[in-house]
């Protein structure tokens, strides 16, 4: 994995609101209406942004006073079936670790974190009927084209054009980020 970059520590530290709210919604469970459910929380691999996000969501989780409420295992790790025992909850960090975790035969919801939208489309179709339905979602890290050329706005505030390379799974963002880009009156070029 590359390095832990300060731009990676400036996206998680403006990503709390996220945790905050995620935290939140866990509140608000049927089965948690006296504390945040037992979560396991999986990680793709040890360090780097996966560690920092795990760090961040359980920091989140200390300050409403729900601490001691997540198990840490590494998407490496065979189906730890002592440390889903008495979960309520599967937060998988990474596309790795939510095709772990959505492997597993364990009847915990999956809920990913940190994974692209179209990772988690095709690991949805994948397992087909393997999991409950429902039981698979996720929080996708992709940003809209609306918000990745207004940054580029800011960056770059008297560029009039802007060239984007598309690959096999971008490609299908095309028609919006040529709408966006009229939106910003940016001439936009794709390859």
């Amino acid at each position: 994995m590359p390095p832990f970059t300060a731009s990676c520590r400036r996206c998680l530290r403006r990503s709390r609101g996220l945790l905050a709210v995620l935290c939140v919604a866990l509140l608000t469970l049927p089965a948690a209406q006296a504390a945040v459910p037992q979560m396991v929380l999986v990680l793709s691999e040890r360090g780097g942004v996966y560690e920092a996000f795990a760090d961040a969501f359980e920091a989140t989780l200390s300050g409403i006073g729900e601490n001691g409420r997540v198990r840490r295992v590494l998407a490496s790790e065979a189906a730890p079936e002592t440390a889903l025992a008495g979960s309520e909850l599967i937060v998988a960090v990474g596309v790795q670790a939510m095709r772990a975790a959505a492997g597993w035969q364990a009847a915990q919801p999956v809920l990913g974190t940190l994974v692209p939208q179209r990772a988690f489309e095709q690991l949805q179709a994948e397992s087909g009927g393997k999991r409950r339905p429902g039981s698979l979602s996720a929080i996708w890290i992709d940003q809209p084209p609306l918000r990745l050329l207004g940054l580029f706005r800011q960056i770059l505030p008297e560029a009039r054009r802007a060239g984007v390379i598309l690959g096999p799974d971008s490609a299908a963002r095309a028609a919006a980020l040529q709408r966006a880009a009229a939106r910003l009156s940016i001439e936009l070029t794709m390859e």
